[in-house]
């Protein structure tokens, strides 16, 4: 990462959500690649645990098409295959998916198409492939499909009035003169040796990358990715670092800065997007989305380092089941808090919250290495004090009142209205 920070290049959008001309709905050859790959993705997938020794998998996928991809035809074709070959008393390996794409990309529509039972964890990386996404040796598969022959912009040379490569306005290439083809295959040369420079980084020692891209017959591709594989992939120093190294000191201003990599987690039907659009271009830490409810699990076993989570656990994954139940004790007439309500209430919210903290801290020890830290900041009342006498409990109890008096208010002009 240059100078400790990860600089976003422009980025040219395609359509989102899923309306008709929306690029998911209009993207059928990459979903005519995906679907041809499917057999020798699910069994390198299979098989990789083995070749690397490891117990989970943490697997980018770029230029994401939300719906069209089709990720679970490939861990259904996983799971198939490892049952077949080992019977269903063999553990499935864990499996981490990063989905890649430009910020401004629809991340929303692709959280909300995702299943929510899905045999893997998904999480959103804002960003050019053609850039740095990942710390170093944190990626044990690296999947493309389709996204290699788009350049990260367009050459120089061809907007230019003055430059014997001017394209006249053209988009493409074809039968303009030969220095329109160079200024693109200069370009492209550029982009290629970018990405694979980025991936081979970030990818651990044995790591897998799979390139599916459209292309002519000759074989000037195939030669130039082999010529950049061939001068930026360093045996040497590769197979001399160990897989998750992390070492630091504090030695002053001269000392390497550790590389950081920040999952922002919220419920997959929230804003992704506008998260990912506010994020600084010059940023020191790598970003990604998590979309899932911080009750559940969202990460692989010992993959965290540090958790932090902010005023937020004070809020249940669910309503008491009580509380709506008029036949129960614990009724809670319609509010939307417990301050002044009957113990039974009070039991009801107590009972829930327990119920979700202790799942919360059970994912979150799970997914924590050996001597990983968690902070947890969330409101409270000191002991004795019923809430009903506090600031917090009075805010709610005033708040459930004005809600009440709206729904009332609201229930009396239905009522005019319909007579």
């Amino acid at each position: 990462m240059s100078n400790n920070t990860y600089t976003v290049p422009e980025s040219y959008p395609m359509n989102g959500g899923d309306g008709i001309n929306s690029y998911t709905k209009n993207s059928s050859p990459q979903v005519s690649s995906i679907l041809l790959s499917i057999s020798p993705i699910s069994y390198t997938l299979l098989i990789l645990p083995a070749l690397l020794g490891a117990n989970a998998v943490k697997a980018m996928i770029d230029d994401v098409i939300a719906e069209k991809l089709d990720v679970e035809k490939i861990f259904s074709n996983v799971v198939q295959q490892k049952y077949q070959c080992q019977g269903f008393a063999s553990q499935m390996p864990e499996f981490q998916v990063f989905f890649s794409d430009h910020a401004s990309n629809d991340f929303n529509t692709l959280f909300a198409s995702l299943p929510p039972e899905r045999p893997y964890f998904a999480t959103g990386v804002p960003g050019s492939f053609h850039g740095w996404l990942f710390p170093n040796f944190s990626l044990d598969f690296v999947y493309s499909s389709y996204a290699l022959q788009c350049l990260s912009k367009v050459p120089e040379e061809l907007p230019n009035k003055n430059s014997a490569a001017w394209n006249k306005g053209r988009v493409h290439y074809a039968s303009a003169p030969d220095e329109v083809a160079q200024a693109f295959t200069t370009q492209f040369a550029k982009d290629i040796t970018a990405f694979l420079d980025c991936r081979a980084k970030g990818l651990v020692v044995g790591g897998l990358m799979v390139l599916i891209m459209p292309g002519a017959g000759a074989n000037a591709v195939k030669a130039m990715i082999d010529d950049v594989i061939a001068e930026k992939l360093d045996v040497e120093k590769i197979f001399s670092s160990s897989k998750g190294t992390f070492r630091y000191q504090c030695q002053g201003f001269a000392s390497q800065m550790p590389e950081f990599q920040v999952f922002f987690s919220d419920h997959a039907s929230n804003d992704f997007n506008t998260l990912f659009a506010s994020l600084p271009p010059e940023r020191p830490y790598f970003a990604t989305g998590v979309p899932g409810s911080f009750h559940g699990r969202l990460f692989p076993n010992f993959s965290l380092d540090f958790v932090y989570s902010s005023y937020a656990l004070q809020c249940l994954s669910k309503v008491p089941e009580e509380l709506p139940n008029k036949n129960s004790a614990a009724w809670n007439k319609g509010r939307v808090h417990y301050a002044s309500a009957p113990d039974e209430v009070a039991q009801a919210f107590t009972t829930q919250f327990a119920k979700d903290i202790t799942a919360f801290l059970d994912c979150r020890a799970k997914g924590l290495v050996v001597g990983g830290l968690m902070v947890i900041i969330m409101p409270g009342i000191p002991n004795g004090i019923p809430h009903s006498s506090s600031l917090t409990g009075g805010i709610f109890d005033f708040l459930g009142q004005c809600l009440m008096g709206m729904a009332k208010e609201e229930m009396t002009q239905l009522v005019e209205r319909n007579e």
